[in-house]
């Protein structure tokens, strides 16, 4: 979420951006594993932040880059660097059908968007393989061309792949990973939750992919007033901000070559240290 295009009534850009920059630019700093939240708004596919509050009994959210502009941005990085790009969707809301009664997509409106996607994204990654995570990086782009993989995890139940499945789009179960956030705004929670959590999950070579999720929540009150107070109510920039700048020094001594995440997920990605701190524990890993 990089931008505020539209919002409801009770949000500002303090509470729903989550990125200072755009998908391509998230590329270009290093980023390879993107949360996309495909809603429904004005009849088109956005990427949206949504929250359903109980105590107002409606959505407040926003939405941010279009879908088409994500499938432009994964293209103009793809057609000169030989990556993988991974294309996590979840969350997915019709925010058309009125404040208190956004619903997940139906099959036909799934249906739709997959075929903007299997339309629009260059060099979708195809294979029979039942679990991604238990190929190599070199099945992926070893032929010295990206390779893009869609994973979707409906947010309604009954929604099947049919037959975009295994053709560049996977259902979640083909890419198992444990990923739980810490849901608080106080860094060292966070930090002591989310490593104590890599150290149980991640205990061998073979173990389940691990994502870290190195991310500060917003409470009720900074989410509320963060626009009028934000010296005193930080948005989630500003929180990702003293996350981030504790991660390098914090993670790297709990990694070791059996020990490691395999996604580090970050809010506010606005430099290559992630890329470049990754790159040191893929070395502790093939040590």
């Amino acid at each position: 979420m990089s931008a505020y295009n539209s919002g409801t009534a009770f949000t500002h850009s303090c509470d729903t951006v989550t990125q200072t920059t755009g998908i391509l630019g998230q590329l270009q700093y290093g980023s390879r594993y993107f949360d996309i939240r495909p809603v429904i708004s004005g009849g088109q596919f956005m990427t949206g932040h949504y929250t359903d509050v109980t105590q107002l009994n409606s959505w407040q959210g926003a939405n941010g880059q279009s879908i088409q502009s994500i499938i432009d941005d994964v293209n103009n990085y793809t057609a000169s660097n030989s990556e993988l790009v991974v294309l996590y969707l979840s969350h997915d809301l019709n925010t058309d059908l009125g404040n208190s009664s956004y619903a997940p997509l139906t099959q036909q409106e799934w249906n739709t968007l997959l075929t903007l996607l299997q339309e629009g994204i260059n060099n979708l990654f195809v294979t029979s393989a039942s679990d991604l995570t238990t190929l190599t990086l070199n099945t992926f782009i070893g032929n010295n061309k990206a390779a893009v993989v869609v994973v979707v995890d409906p947010s309604g139940t009954g929604i099947s792949l049919g037959n975009y499945a295994n053709q560049g789009f996977y259902p979640a179960a083909s890419f198992p990973v444990y990923n739980q956030y810490s849901d608080t705004n106080t860094l060292s929670t966070m930090m002591a939750d989310q490593l104590a959590k890599m150290r149980a999950q991640k205990t061998n070579l073979d173990a389940s992919y691990f994502l870290l999720s190195w991310t500060l929540t917003q409470d009720g009150t900074q989410a509320t007033f963060c626009s009028a107070f934000p010296s005193l109510d930080p948005s989630i920039l500003s929180l990702a901000n003293t996350a981030n700048g504790a991660l390098s020094s914090n993670l790297l001594p709990a990694c070791n070559a059996n020990c490691y995440p395999n996604i580090i997920y970050v809010d506010n990605i606005n430099s290559s240290a992630c890329a470049t701190l990754a790159m040191t524990i893929n070395g502790l890993s093939n040590s």
